[in-house]
């Protein structure tokens, strides 16, 4: 009986977990290898109160027919759901003014 309380626990912050990640979603990926262009973006939108949230993913290399390239690791910038379009016009915004 203990362990089906465990098993449903986990289920419950399991679904919990991938139910907030939803909500989130990716406005612009940049390579990791120039950072000071999603760095600006994120920081514009945060300081004009867009909730959003910087992440690294990818591997190190991408593997390809020529060999090892590397341009497999990338930032994205993800805004919740709510402020998305509020994001995409912020963006939009600092392109032009930029």
């Amino acid at each position: 009986m203990l362990w089906i309380a465990i098993i449903l626990i986990l289920l419950i912050a399991w679904g919990l977990a991938i139910r907030d990640n939803m909500k989130w979603k990716t406005v612009m990926e940049t390579p990791e290898k120039q950072p000071e262009k999603s760095i600006a973006y994120y920081n514009y939108l945060k300081s004009n109160g867009v909730r959003c949230r910087k992440k690294n993913i990818g591997s190190a290399h991408r593997v390809s027919q020529g060999g090892l390239t590397g341009m497999g690791r990338f930032t994205r910038i993800d805004v919740r759901e709510e402020d998305l379009y509020k994001a995409r016009s912020l963006l939009s915004d600092y392109d032009i003014n930029n």
